[in-house]
Formats: structure tokens, sequence, C-alpha cells
């Protein structure tokens, strides 16, 4: 009985601070749009199928009125193109990727295709330009037929009411230091890294634990 309540009040601190830990590494993503609707988890391959919205032609604006069946959706990624159209608007085309804890686009080499966010403003392409990072939250509006190089594309089409344009990451570089074993030579070893230990890898050349 005395074991097993020890047990229990050793193994208590240690459930909270998880309990914390998971709670704190929640998504910092809101779950509603700028005009309140429930943000969804429509994927683009979706978007490009579904029927009900609107097939665009290349070129053809916007319709007047939203469909009955709008979703709201935060997609991002990096932008491939930048058209400045009338009335002071902009068409960006962008390679859509998968979104991290704090809505900033990740890398990893996957992509569910391209989309296009229609934003109510003009963006000037030398600032807002190909290469950079950009995330969307927006209506779900449409679709519109365009191209790909030479080959046919259906990009999904959003309305955008808010974009967040992401800076550009700096390359972060590791210091080496020479580390002496206890064989003759030297090699680097990461400074900064998991299991480094200043106290092992700066030891003096020759110097043992006994």
């Amino acid at each position: 009985m005395f074991t097993t309540l020890r047990k229990n009040l050793i193994l208590a601190p240690v459930i909270l601070m998880c309990s914390v830990v998971v709670s704190g590494c929640a998504s910092t993503q809101p779950d509603v749009s700028p005009t309140g609707q429930v943000i969804t988890t429509v994927v683009i391959p979706d978007a490009q199928a579904n029927d009900s919205l609107d097939l665009l032609e290349a070129g053809q604006q916007l319709p007047a009125s939203s469909p009955n069946n709008t979703k709201s959706v935060r997609w991002g990624g990096t932008i491939a193109r930048v058209e400045n159209l009338a009335e002071q608007s902009t068409l960006v085309e962008i390679v859509s990727r998968p979104l991290g804890r704090n809505g900033r686009p990740v890398h990893n080499d996957q992509s569910e295709g391209r989309f296009f966010a229609y934003i109510d403003k003009f963006l000037d392409p030398q600032i807002v330009e190909p290469g950079r990072d950009i995330t969307v939250v927006g209506t779900l509006v449409a679709r519109q037929s365009g191209m790909i190089g030479q080959a046919p594309y259906v990009f999904p089409v959003i309305a955008s009411q808010s974009i967040n344009y992401w800076e550009t990451q700096a390359v972060t570089r590791h210091r080496y230091m020479p580390y002496w074993g206890p064989h003759r030579g030297s090699y680097s070893r990461r400074r900064s890294g998991l299991f480094y230990d200043p106290w092992i890898y700066n030891r003096r050349p020759g110097f043992r634990l006994r």
C-alpha cells in the first residue's frame, strides 16, 4: 500500500508536466476566419473536383456573389506568380505546402498542387515576389482554368480575407570544434547539439578518466 502511494506521489508531477507540455504544443492558428466562418480542412484535390464551384475561364473575373456552400480555408505555400489586375486587385498563384503550428509553410518537398488567391488590393510584385512564402485565409469561391507550362490545370480560387507574407528565414550555421579522442589526431564535433557536453569534449589531449 505504502509503495503504491509513493509511486503515485512521484508520478503525479510528471503527469502534470506532460499535460502542460501537450497543451503548450497545441496549434496557435485560429479556428475561424476574419469574418467569423469556421475554417475547414478542404484539400486542393477535393476543391479541384468540386463541381458545385463555378469553373472560370482564364482571365475571367470572379463571380459577383459567392456560392451558398462557400467554405473558409487556410492555405499557404510558395508564390509562383504575381499578376496585378484592374481595380487595384492582385492575383497570386501559389504552390501549396503544408503549414506548421504557427501557420508558416513547411518546406518538406510535399505539395497538394497549386491555387489562386485573389487579393482585394495592389501588391507590388517587387516586394511580394515569386519564391517567397505566403499564408492565405479566405473563402473558396470558384475554380479557374489555367496552364502550368504547357499543361492545362484547374486552380481552386480563394477570395482572400487575410494574408501573412513571411520573411525569408536566415540559414543557421553550426559551429564546429576539434575533439581529441583517446587516439591520435582530432575530428570536428558540433558545438551545439543534443549530445554535446563541454566537459567531455573540452578535455586536454592525453587526459583520461580513471
